[in-house]
Parts: C-alpha cells; structure tokens; sequence
C-alpha cells in the first residue's frame, strides 16, 4: 500500500521527476534489432544493466525525433520487475563550437573581399589590356584608326605588330592562370559555408529522450529494450528464378532493405515483415448515391462551375477533382519474435540458385526462420546485418524453393517467328510471394527481368515466362497470293503456312496464335475459306489458337486461305 502511494504521488511531481527516493539510471542502449515494413521499421535498443531493490528510473537518450511518440514501448526481463510508467521529453544535443563559427566567417569573409575580389579586378584589367591588343591586332577600332590618320608608315606598322606580339601572349596566360585560381577560391568559399552551416546546425539537432518508471522487488541483472517505430525505412522483395531440367523451377528470395532514419544499423537482427501499417484498417463509410441534374453555368479559363443539389456548387479546376484521403492510421505493434517457439526452422537448402548472375556464387544455405500469422508474414533473417542510414540498399537471404512446373510454349509468329516458354507453378511454399523484380534464368543463361505487381498467396497458381526456346524452328509464309479485279471491286486470295519444328529430343506442347483478317468497315468483305487443320476461334476479333503436340524431328504445319474483297477506291490499313 504504502509503494502504491508513493507512486500514485510521483504522478503528480513534474515530468521530469520519478517516484519518490527512485534511483535515476541511464542506460546505453544499442540498436539490436530492426523489423522492417514497406514503409517504416520497427527499432529494438537493448542493454544488460544490474539493478537495485527499490524504485528505479531508467533513461533511454538518443531515440531519434522522428521515431513515433505513441510506439514507444519499454520493455524489462529478469528475476522480478514491473514497469509503471513511460514520459518522453524532447531534448537538444550537441553545442556549436562559437569561436570556431567566428573563425570559420573570418576565413570566409577574407577570402570573399579580399583574395576573390583582387583576383576578380585583375581578370577585368587583363581583359581590357587583351582587348586593346586584339582590336589593335586586328587593325579595327578607334586605336587602330587613330594610328591611320596619323600616318602611320610600313616601318611603324611593323614596330606596333611586335609590340602586340610580344605583349599578347602574356596576357592571355595570366588570365587563363587566374582563372584557375579565382575558380579553386570559389571552391574553398563554398567549403567554408558547408562547415558553417554544419557547425551552426549542430545546436538545432533534436532527440526524444524517455524516462521508465520500475520497481524492482529482486536485484540482480535485467535486459532492458525500448522499442520505437521510425518512418525512411523500407524493404522489397527480389526473386531469383532458374529453369531447370524436367521444368523444376528454383525460386530464391532475398530482400533488399534501405533506410534513411538517421541511425545506422550496425550488426543487428532484421526481421522483414509483409504488414502494411500504413493502410487503412477499416472500408470507410459508405455515402448514398444521390442523382441529380448538373447544369453548365458559368466558364471563366480553366475554372468550370456547376449547379448541384440543394444549391451547392461544384468547382472543377483543370479538370481535376481533388479529394482528402481517408487518414491512416498509426503503426501496430508487432509480436516480440525472440524465443518465440513458433519459428518454423526451415530446411537448410545445399544447392541451388546462384546469388548472383551467373556462376561460382552459392544460393541461399542459410534461410530466414519464418512466423506466419493470419494477416502476415515475418522473415527473420538468420545472420545479423549491417545498414547504414543514408539509402544504400543492402541485399539480405531470405529462402529458396524448388518448384515442379508445366511447360508450354506459346508461338506468335505475326509477331515474332519464335517461340517462347511458359512454366504454370503453384506456390507451395507456405508463404505469400510479393509484388518485386524478378530476374529469369534458363539454365546458366541469364533471361532478362521483369516486374510483378501481383501478391501470389500460398496454394495460388502463377505462371513465369522464361523466353525463347531456340530448339524450336518457326516458319511463317504466305503463299498462293492472287489478285483479281471485277469493275470497281478488288479481290485478294492468299494462304498462310506455319510451320513449326522440333529441334529438341522431348515432345513439346505448344499455343499457337495467329490473328485473321477483320472487317471493321462494311464495304470491306472478309471470306475464311480453309483453316488446316481448325483451331479454336472463342477468343473472338479473328484470333484463333492451336493446341499442338510437337514431336521431335517432325513438323507441324497449320494452313489458313482467306479472301479480301474491297472497293478499288479504298486503300487497306492492318494488312
């Protein structure tokens, strides 16, 4: 009873005090661990500390002063302590060196009046002196014609050309070298004002600063956190996916991870997380819909105004309609993953895709423990990393799948005479794959990349395009082309021939797509007299698609005859 009231007294001293009698301790917490979002991270600072019986106070300095107020959560382990309380407060750090800002302005003011305007003034009299010269040089000029009326002889022509000649040279030399030496002035103004503006801005950096109030019924040794949520900070997903033999498809994923958040991550725990706590969390409200009759009243530019209901006014600028968005909501705290035994230790995979392009390199052997949930997934990278503040992206393993696929090959010879491999898969791996850069393999051989903007839960079917497959030979003629005409009217006959072969010594089964001829005008008539053999044309706008079976060595061979008819007077796009 008698803590209770002592506690319950501390509340009303000022922020900056603690329970009565409360020893003050600050704690050097180090960042340990980061749980990284799409958009922000979740930072863990941990100390080890020994602790006295009694009331304690515990100050945790340096939290940065974008970290979320409302995130910050303390957290004490050990023989026996509760935590009762948490006040922030936000604190200036550092002090500006005065004397070395004088300094620094005296360097800069000195070389600004002094050195760059004497350099500046001997530019500016060199230059007359050059132009003088030129002009004389040059025989143009209110000198040169001066010398004319004179009477300027061959002899004193030649005297004043010498002149000219010997002083000329010089001059150009002496301004490019004062050149050179105005521009490396500049350079070191331009330095000065940096160290300036660093030193003065020194004196305005903020931090957050936290004080937690514990009891402490058992002294002993306790690890101390303080968890915090900061925004600059990022991850996405890359994927790397090889095609192997008999379609098995090794997927590896790594997670390339960026922050900005003033600190560097030096040697800690990352745990990538699929939360977006930015969204919203609810559908928002749903508004009736109200019909009602707009009527144009008045036009002025690029401003169109309209009556509505009720004698409302809508104003529509440029054409564009502005509207606030739904507010998003603070992050969510995440679970405390260490200890937690519901990691899934995955299986160590030995083999497989290489890290990078290429060979020599070895795949993923050391797999991030997964913590699957309802609503997300939470990949904590095995070895600690180390990310610097300041955007580099730092490439960390995640895991690696081999996948059994089926293989197709999709044939589009209008558009390219090739023809290109599908593999359909399922993901089987427990895990959402997220939208990312995908880098293709066949092989050793390096495909090309692409974008996915698709999230492909588990037990989802997706399917990857590998490119061309070379073994497979496309041909794709025209032949027995005929014109006729009849009065006004123009008559085209002609007969397409594909053909495919296989090269390979497995058979393969391939889509093969080719686009007949459509009127879109009605005086354009369009006659299908022969598909060989028929395909299946439900995909409408005169597409039609085989399924083939294409059998090592032997060729398949598809056969369309139309016919065009049209007024001689109209000239055919699309042909």
């Amino acid at each position: 009873m008698k803590r209770k009231l002592a506690l319950v007294l501390a509340a009303l001293v000022s922020t900056q005090a603690g329970p009565l009698g409360a020893a003050t301790t600050t704690v050097d917490a180090k960042i340990t661990a980061a749980t990284v979002y799409n958009d922000r991270a979740l930072v863990t600072r941990t100390a080890t500390t020994t602790l006295a019986r009694g009331d304690q106070i515990l100050i945790f300095d340096g939290i940065p002063l974008a970290a979320e107020e409302v995130s910050i959560r303390p957290i004490i382990s050990g023989p026996d302590a509760s935590i009762y309380g948490i006040k922030h407060r936000v604190k200036d750090i550092g002090v500006p060196d005065s004397a070395d800002q004088v300094r620094l302005q005296s360097v800069i003011d000195s070389l600004e009046n002094n050195v760059a305007h004497r350099i500046s003034d001997q530019i500016a009299m060199l230059e007359r002196q050059r132009s003088m010269l030129e002009a004389f040089a040059d025989g143009s000029g209110e000198l040169s014609a001066e010398a004319v009326k004179a009477g300027f002889n061959a002899g004193n022509w030649a005297t004043a050309y010498a002149f000219v000649s010997s002083r000329l040279p010089p001059v150009v030399d002496s301004l490019r070298l004062l050149g050179i030496r105005l521009k490396s002035v500049n350079e070191r103004i331009r330095a000065m004002k940096i160290l300036y503006q660093e030193n003065v801005a020194v004196a305005r950096r903020q931090v957050r600063s936290a004080a937690v109030e514990v009891v402490i019924e058992t002294p002993g040794v306790y690890v101390v956190a303080i968890e915090y949520v900061v925004p600059n900070a990022s991850w996405r997903p890359l994927y790397h996916a090889r095609l192997g033999d008999s379609n098995l498809v090794v997927i590896s994923c790594f997670g390339q991870v960026q922050q900005q958040t003033g600190e560097d991550w030096d040697d800690v725990e990352i745990t990538l997380s699929t939360a977006q706590p930015g969204r919203t969390a609810t559908p928002g409200e749903l508004v009736p819909r109200l019909l009602s009759v707009r009527e144009v009243m008045q036009q002025f530019g690029n401003v169109h105004i309209r009556g509505g209901r009720n004698n409302e006014v809508q104003f529509v600028i440029d054409g564009v309609a502005c509207m606030d968005p739904i507010g998003g909501l603070s992050a969510t705290e995440q679970a405390n993953l260490s200890g937690d035994n519901r990691l899934e230790d995955l299986m160590i995979i030995k083999g497989g895709l290489d890290a990078e392009y290429g060979n020599g390199n070895p795949g993923i052997v050391n797999p991030a423990y997964v913590l699957a949930t309802e609503y997300s997934t939470q990949f904590r990278v095995r070895s600690r990393q180390t990310i610097p503040s300041g955007g580099e992206v730092v490439r960390t393993p995640i895991n690696e799948w081999t996948m059994a696929g089926d293989s197709r090959l999709v044939v589009r010879p209008r558009n390219q005479l090739n023809a290109f491999r599908f593999v359909s898969l399922t993901n089987e791996t427990g895990v959402p794959l997220l939208p990312g850069q995908i880098n293709l393999f066949a092989g050793a051989d390096f495909i090309g990349s692409l974008n996915s903007p698709f999230l492909i839960m588990p037990t989802q079917k997706f399917e990857l395009a590998f490119g061309i497959d070379d073994r497979i030979e496309v041909k794709r003629e025209i032949v027995n082309q005929r014109r006729s005409a009849n009065g006004d009217s123009r008559k085209l006959e002609e007969t397409v021939v594909i053909t495919l072969i296989n090269h390979s010594h497995n058979t393969e089964k391939a889509e093969l797509e080719e686009a007949l001829p459509v009127s879109s005008d009605s005086r354009i008539k369009v006659k299908t007299k022969a598909i060989v053999p028929k395909g299946d044309d439900s995909m409408g706008q005169g597409i039609n698609r085989w399924q083939l079976e294409l059998h090592p060595g032997i060729e398949s061979v598809v056969s369309i005859t139309y016919e065009i008819e049209h007024p001689a007077s109209l000239q055919l796009l699309g042909m």
